[in-house]
């Protein structure tokens, strides 16, 4: 596990960039098992527990790609040097086609008393390919 963790550093050192953490005071925390049928092509899942802010926020600049409904929540797709689901939300900020700028808010999860889970759901791909942010 502690070799995948120096891979992804080495990733992220030798672009010269962070992707920013999608919510600010959160517990970052993944699943690793590839679930069947997933859109992620593969993708391991990374959440995000909120602790703070139910405010959510680019990762990088980037344009929307999708944004609507998916049963009782929202999600949104963008693309920049990855590309971006971010699912889960209760109310969206953008529209399909906007510009997005790194830290800008682009929705809002649940409650804590809400009846939906407000743990935010976010895939990551670099050329298909899942990858874990280093948060």
């Amino acid at each position: 596990m502690w070799y995948y963790m120096i891979i992804i550093s080495c990733f992220f050192i030798s672009c010269g960039r962070v992707l920013l953490s999608p919510v600010k005071g959160g517990f970052y925390y993944r699943n690793d098992s590839l679930v069947k049928g997933s859109p992620y092509i593969g993708g391991d899942l990374n959440y995000i527990e909120v602790r703070k802010s139910l405010k959510v926020r680019a990762i990088e600049s980037c344009v929307i790609l999708n944004a609507s409904k998916l049963e009782e929540s929202y999600y949104i797709m963008a693309i920049g040097k990855v590309t971006t689901g971010y699912y889960k939300l209760a109310k969206i900020f953008i529209s399909k086609g906007d510009s997005i700028k790194k830290g800008q808010f682009i929705g809002e999860l649940f409650s804590k008393d809400s009846v939906f889970d407000n743990s935010l759901q976010i895939v990551v791909l670099k050329n298909g390919k899942a990858i874990h942010p280093n948060w």
